[in-house]
């Protein structure tokens, strides 16, 4: 019984991540389109841009130009519908610990934690977070190419790199949306499952999910291993850094369970007794 909750869970997590993905490829068009006719707007001689006061404003309004352009390709509406869509998870998560450990996980034990996670990657999804690691470097990059002399030709290629994907490479917005929505997911019922674990006491922790050719060193070893001691995670965290890759920083014992192989992990900690 817990091995099948268990794949229905890994399941749910995947599905939701997957629908949210889909709609990527509308937004990064229509983000690409907008910001291309802004930068056409602007004053061109000969296809390059004169760096004067209205190509200056255009820089300073980028910020403004994408998250318009976000809201009315309903981005922000489909990150809110996917975070509010974590709490389904707790039903899996009181399941497993109901089958595996024999205990009843009550829902105060985790609002709290709901809330703060919710809040966190969405704010990563749409705020701040996309601010630091989409718009402000898509920013400067224009700004460089305008001042340095740039054409509209080099400009469309910048706003190609940063928004638009293909078959060969992801866009840097997609790369970044990507890991918010799987590390949000993941980092979500990480820390329920960490509150879990010292709430009830538990002393190991089964390291569960499938891996595919490019899973970490780390990931494998403990999939492997399939139980974890709390004792030993020092341990396990000291190899995984020193023989594997991609560990989140400032990964101890104590957030092991939120932080599992690292960025982009797709692997649950569940603790038990």
């Amino acid at each position: 019984m817990a091995e099948k909750t268990i794949t229905e869970f890994e399941g749910y997590k995947d599905n939701l991540e997957t629908r949210f993905i889909e709609g990527l490829p509308s937004v990064e068009k229509k983000l690409y389109k907008d910001l291309l006719d802004a930068i056409r707007s602007s004053n061109l001689v000969k296809g390059k841009f004169l760096n004067d006061e209205q190509t200056k404003a255009l820089i300073r309004k980028l910020p403004k130009l994408i998250r318009d352009s976000f809201i009315s390709s309903d981005y922000l509406t489909s990150a809110e519908k996917y975070v509010l869509n974590f709490p389904k998870i707790n039903e899996y998560i009181k399941e497993i610990h109901n089958d595996i450990n024999g205990i009843k996980v009550k829902q105060p034990d985790i609002t709290n934690i709901q809330k703060a996670e919710i809040g966190f990657t969405l704010e990563n999804m749409t705020g701040s977070g996309m601010d630091a690691n989409f718009v402000n470097p898509l920013k400067e990059s224009l700004y460089r190419h305008i001042v340095a002399g740039g054409n509209i030709t080099g400009a469309e290629q910048i706003l190609q790199d940063f928004i638009l994907s293909d078959k060969e490479k992801n866009s840097r917005l997609s790369r970044y949306v990507g890991q918010v929505a799987r590390d949000g997911i993941s980092q979500y019922e990480g820390a329920i499952q960490n509150k879990i674990a010292n709430d009830y006491g538990m002393t190991k922790i089964k390291y569960v999910g499938s891996l595919i050719r490019d899973s970490r060193k780390q990931c494998r070893r403990w999939v492997e291993k399939s139980e974890l001691n709390f004792d030993d995670l020092q341990k396990e965290i000291n190899w995984a850094y020193s023989n594997g890759s991609g560990m989140i920083p400032g990964t101890t014992p104590e957030n092991f369970i939120i932080n599992r192989g690292g960025y982009n992990c797709r692997h649950t900690a569940i603790p038990t007794l």
